[in-house]
């Protein structure tokens, strides 16, 4: 399996951001197969970002695909029609495979509107392909509007980042509230560090979307090394943004950036 987490960040305006994190970890029973599987997408063209966990094989050998059918489609001008679109993408790619012996859950997210802040929206779904099915059900989540917040948290290392989160964060009447985006991020980086949960390792992968732009991947550097999408980044390509474990604005060595943040570097208590 594996841990994903999606969050949104909210500022006074309202809605401003998406982020999807995923693990790097790949095993079959317990055995480690790779350290460095990319599980988080960013399409190339469209305010899309997507994740997975469950069995790799599915989605390792569809979301390729996925990704470019969602370039070729007309761009959609709400929330709605845009999840249906990603949801028929999946459908038609499964449709060739082989049913795999467990569930698949995909995260998605994508910004419609703009550049307006008024006219800019966020909308954000599970889709999961039930064990041995090649048939997309799905649930829309709702994005909130007013504070920072955790979105849903997914995958075998599920119980092990909220342990962490609630760390970093605790949580006030059983919601997930008042979480800020850099709490959240470094909570689950925490959860992997851990390593209490074996299925999950690797160097975290972020994936974004914003108010304005496309899609982002961004670059995480994890033990004093640059990754990107879960692999070391051996190129010196200055346009990749880079953060840290505690979401602080680095260079590709880690260096905290001119005029960035500086944000906690422990757990609020």
């Amino acid at each position: 399996m594996t841990s994903i987490i999606a969050w949104c960040g909210v500022d006074s305006r309202g809605p401003a951001s998406i982020y999807i994190a995923a693990d790097s970890r790949v095993t079959q029973g317990r055995h480690v197969l790779s350290d460095g599987t990319r599980k988080t997408f960013a399409a190339a063209r469209s305010a899309q970002i997507f994740a997975y966990c469950g069995h790799v094989l599915g989605p390792a050998s569809t979301l390729g695909s996925v990704s470019e059918t969602l370039e070729r489609m007309t761009s959609a001008n709400d929330i709605a029609t845009a999840q249906e679109q990603f949801r028929e993408a999946v459908e038609a790619g499964w449709s060739l495979h082989a049913p795999v012996p467990v569930e698949t859950v995909l995260l998605h997210a994508v910004r419609c509107g703009g550049p307006a802040i008024k006219t800019t929206t966020f909308g954000v779904q599970i889709v999961r392909i039930a064990a041995g099915s090649k048939v997309v059900d799905h649930q829309v989540l709702n994005v909130p509007t007013s504070q920072s917040s955790y979105l849903a948290i997914l995958g075998s290392g599920e119980r092990a980042v909220h342990r962490s989160l609630a760390r970093w964060i605790p949580v006030a009447q059983g919601d997930g509230r008042d979480r800020t985006s850099r709490a959240v991020f470094s909570g689950f980086c925490d959860s992997i560090a851990d390593a209490s949960d074996p299925n999950t390792g690797g160097a975290p992968q972020l994936v974004g979307l914003r108010r304005t732009g496309l899609s982002f991947t961004f670059g995480v550097v994890w033990e004093g090394a640059p990754y990107v999408s879960g692999v070391p980044e051996i190129s010196e390509n200055e346009d990749i943004e880079y953060f840290d474990r505690h979401l602080q604005r680095v260079d590709r060595h880690g260096r905290l950036l001119p005029g960035a943040q500086r944000h906690a570097q422990r757990p609020i208590h």
